[in-house]
């Protein structure tokens, strides 16, 4: 069996950085923090904006406990959040 080699030039990782440069500009989480008072979650979202829902978009987050809200995670460069605390997504 022949041993591939990989090798990837400037030409190539210029091409790959083009090609990945669309998804940095569109809003990603950059925080998360529940709003016990108000029922909803707050996500930061880059470039400086930020939204609020309701914890009812989510069966679990509608009945789980604010101290199950408080921390929140980032994932997948932004894309999504994660509660440790419950397993949700």
């Amino acid at each position: 069996m022949a041993e591939s080699t990989d090798i990837t030039d400037d030409a190539q990782i210029a091409a790959a950085r083009a090609f990945g440069a669309p998804s940095l500009q569109t809003p990603r989480a950059v925080t998360g923090r529940d709003l016990p008072a108000r029922n909803r979650v707050e996500i930061g979202l880059a470039p400086g904006w930020s939204a609020q829902v309701k914890r009812l978009f989510s069966a679990q987050l509608a009945t789980a406990s604010p101290q199950d809200c408080e921390r929140v995670e980032m994932v997948d460069a932004g894309s999504s959040l994660h509660w440790p605390a419950l397993d949700e997504d």
